[in-house]
């Protein structure tokens, strides 16, 4: 979105300078009927799962008590229609600061063209000096999403609050201003963040401190470098995590040297105070800055001590630290299947080998978890893979586990053609969709950035196959390469679209758009196939179809409704039935944790998890994605991420944040959620208000570090619906 340059003298209420009409202080309700709470909820839950607006509910809800309408001010959010900017101007100067809260948070929600976005702004900017220190912060982060610039957000911060004429001292305009500054993705957010970080520092205030460091670490850029590199010896172990990642993005080889002493392993898996943050991104870091220079490892005393210390994380008690050690050593293994140079190189290739070479018997999940890494780190080292290599990988595609067939499929894209090609072809019609999914991405890996017409048609045969991951991988890359002609995409993408699979859809539609405005005598026959899918499929096809068309300067098309069939009365019974916070036992191979969902704050979300599990859906599946220091997700059947029920349910971003524990919905573009979850590891602010959080675990939280590839989901029950 363009970025809109404010100015101070557009700080005036809207009624004043906005150019639209905003409904009256006093707005005039229908007098029909009253509408009792409970219906009238419905009907606010009605315009979420319909994204539809209806302005006899908006204004009903809008003369309602607080606690209704900061509900109106969350639906408007949600329900996406420019409608709602003048209803939300109007709820973000309500008298109770509750009510500005949630009309703050839900103005950045909105996706906005150029006019409304202007109008939304200039509300926000008046919010920001809000009597209220919650009210401002959200609207700074509103602004974020909005696309206002950041030295026009800490100019408003700056100017007397409309009504009182009062003044923000420093410490308050901090206060509000840092928690969202990792928002502004630009220049100008670093020396703010390097101000605000001075600022805390004599304030002695921890928690402003975290955000300034959050703010610089989260999008960095050279003028910071400086200051992180510093940070790497923060007493904090979240900061030292964060500018960790920082710098191995911005840095260099010298950074190999200050990122050492991070990599420290616990002694215990009992311990605690113990954070995974700082050993787990200076390993991702090492690894990005070793592997800069592919044909050049660090200087022998950097690699000898590097060896040293990783050998000691081999030795880590946990399983995810060790599970991210195998992710990223493969820089710093001996080329080839070359001796080592050193003791401590030799030993740690030999603990590799070990891992690659364990059986499930040694540690069951866990063992196979670290096998599959351990696998694709010897193959995916300097050099050519030798014959060592090439044998452990065939063995392993003869694997009764999918997962250690899946990993010498990806192991494959690292292997000479001779051994890689005939390996591929054979797990190709392997039953597992994981492995199927592993294949794809291992063929497309290998011809990385080959557009030619041998490339393409190999793509195109991928294209064909009948499987969901397959063909997201395949329509991915034509999107990205869009070198097939349309009358060769057109019949296999209409057989994909037809499987109804909501990745595949996004990628196949992604495909044709990027073939139209590729190959200019062809956008004509890619609109016309794209305005029949936009009339005639399913919303969120119709949705994606719509995208397209806009981006080859088409009209947009009319909105459809999804959901369309669902009665009023359907919602007020839903609203019922998740009038309180519902608690789950999920019982999984690594242990139980009790999940409570905020089923008042996230209704359809809350009752879609416990439909499925009633229905036994999450029993067997796995935890098919670890991501130490971020998250595990599970949910998914097919075990490959393209998985789930067949069906979509809507967004419902809410201001809970996503820390340690927090449960999320994961998605493939707006409104995708469906079975796949996310279980956070640590706090993760950059997902707040992106993805639907709905839960958290209350109990068991242990459970999370236990938690590897391939761990099963045993069995969720809901076991108690009121709050404790």
């Amino acid at each position: 979105m363009r970025r809109l340059l404010l100015l101070p003298a557009l700080l005036l209420p809207l009624a004043a300078c906005s150019g639209l009409t905003a409904p009256a202080a006093a707005p005039s309700v229908p007098a029909a009927r009253s509408v009792p709470n409970d219906e009238l909820r419905g009907l606010l839950l009605l315009m979420v799962d319909q994204q539809r607006f209806d302005p006899f509910t908006v204004e009903t809800a809008l003369a309602g008590p607080p606690a209704l309408r900061s509900e109106l001010a969350v639906t408007l959010g949600r329900a996406g229609d420019r409608r709602a900017v003048s209803y939300l101007a109007q709820l973000v100067g309500d008298p109770e600061a509750e009510v500005r809260q949630a009309a703050a948070f839900a103005f950045g929600e909105l996706a906005l063209e150029r006019t409304d976005a202007e109008t939304a702004a200039r509300n926000l900017l008046v919010a920001t000096v809000d009597a209220d220190r919650e009210t401002g912060r959200l609207a700074v982060e509103a602004l974020g999403k909005v696309g206002v610039a950041v030295v026009e957000v800490a100019r408003a911060l700056t100017v007397p609050a409309p009504l009182t004429g009062a003044e923000l001292d420093e410490g308050e305009r901090w206060a509000r201003l840092l928690p969202g500054l990792f928002r502004f993705d630009e220049a100008d957010a670093v020396p703010l963040a390097l101000g605000g970080l001075a600022y805390s520092d004599s304030a002695a205030d921890p928690e402003l401190r975290r955000w300034a460091v959050f703010a610089l670490a989260r999008t960095p850029r050279e003028a910071g470098l400086p200051k992180l590199r510093e940070l790497l010896a923060d007493p904090d172990p979240r900061v030292r995590g964060w500018a960790a990642r920082a710098v191995g993005m911005l840095g260099d080889g010298s950074d190999l040297v200050r990122l050492l002493p991070l990599v420290a392993p616990a002694t215990s898996a009992d311990d605690a105070e113990h954070s995974d943050a700082p050993v787990v991104q200076a390993l991702r870091a090492a690894a990005a800055l070793a592997g800069k220079e592919a044909a050049e490892p660090p200087p022998a005393a950097v690699m000898k001590d590097w060896h040293a210390a990783l050998l000691a994380v081999a030795a880590d008690p946990r399983p995810q630290v060790r599970l991210e050690l195998l992710d990223r050593v493969a820089p710093w293994l001996p080329a080839g299947d070359a001796g080592a140079d050193s003791a401590p190189a030799a030993e740690l290739l030999a603990w590799v080998a070990g891992r690659a070479d364990a059986t499930a018997a040694e540690g069951g999940e866990i063992a196979t978890a670290e096998r599959a890494a351990a696998l694709l780190a010897l193959a995916a080292r300097r050099g050519t893979p030798g014959a060592a290599t090439v044998t452990r990988v065939e063995n392993a595609a003869g694997d009764d586990d999918p997962q250690i067939r899946a990993a010498a499929a990806a192991a494959a894209a690292h292997l000479p053609g001779a051994a890689a090609e005939p390996l591929l072809e054979n797990l190709l019609a392997d039953p597992e969709p994981q492995v199927k999914s592993a294949v794809a991405a291992a063929v497309l890996a290998r011809l990385d950035d080959d557009a030619s017409p041998a490339a393409a048609a190999v793509v195109a045969s991928l294209a064909r196959i009948p499987d969901a991951g397959v063909q997201a991988l395949a329509y991915g890359w034509l999107a990205d390469h869009p070198v097939v002609p349309y009358a060769e995409l057109r019949p296999g993408a209409l057989k994909a679209l037809a499987a109804g699979n909501v990745e595949t859809a996004g990628e196949v539609l992604r495909a044709l758009g990027a073939r139209g405005a590729a190959a200019g005598g062809e956008k004509d026959e890619v609109v016309l196939l794209l305005l029949r899918l936009a009339e005639r499929g399913g919303w969120l096809l119709q949705r994606a179809a719509a995208a397209e068309l806009t981006a080859l300067g088409q009209p947009t098309p009319p909105r459809r409704t999804p959901n369309a069939t669902r009665t009023p009365r359907a919602y007020t019974e839903i609203v019922q039935r998740t009038v309180r916070p519902l608690r789950f036992e999920m019982t999984t191979s690594a242990g139980t944790m009790t999940l409570q969902l905020d089923c008042p704050d996230t209704r359809l979300t809350c009752l879609n998890f416990l439909n499925l599990s009633e229905q036994g859906f999450f029993d067997g599946v796995t935890f098919h994605r670890v991501v130490p220091d971020f998250v595990v997700q599970g949910g998914d059947p097919r075990g490959d991420g393209y998985g789930g029920p067949g069906y979509a349910i809507r967004d419902e971003i809410s201001r809970r944040p996503y820390l340690r524990g927090t449960l999320g919905m994961a998605l493939a573009g707006p409104h995708t959620g469906s079975s796949q979850f996310f279980l956070c590891l640590s706090e993760q602010p950059h997902l707040d208000g992106g993805y639907t959080a709905f839960g958290e675990v209350v109990a068991g939280e242990e459970v999370l570090d236990r938690i590897t590839r391939g761990t099963v989901i045993e069995r969720v029950r809901v076991v108690d619906s009121t709050t404790p």
